[in-house]
């Protein structure tokens, strides 16, 4: 008997499920343009953490170096130190040779 009054009029049960599904419909359409939102943010969020990475290890590489220029900077300061006590020595023992 419903489905004969359903037929000739508009069954409000119908009517109701159909407003549910159009919700629904409603719903997974706003779902997926937040999931969306959501995967171009974590494609951007990967190009900064991969440029954060590389600057990172410039950043590392750079102090790197850094460290080992002030230990060149006292070999250079040491083998200066060297060579004039060495021609200090020789200039002495030259001089007391009377050269």
């Amino acid at each position: 008997m419903d489905a004969e009054r359903c037929a000739r009029a508009p069954c409000p049960e119908l009517q109701q499920l159909e407003r549910r599904l159009d919700r629904l419909q409603a719903g997974f359409e706003q779902d997926g343009r937040r999931l969306g939102a959501l995967e171009r943010d974590a494609a951007v969020r990967q190009v900064q953490y991969e440029s954060i990475l590389e600057k990172l290890d410039q950043l590392l590489a750079w102090q790197d170096e850094q460290r080992r220029r002030p230990a060149r900077r006292w070999e250079a300061v040491a083998e200066k130190a060297l060579l004039a006590a060495v021609t200090a020595v020789v200039a002495y023992v030259l001089g007391r040779l009377g050269l």
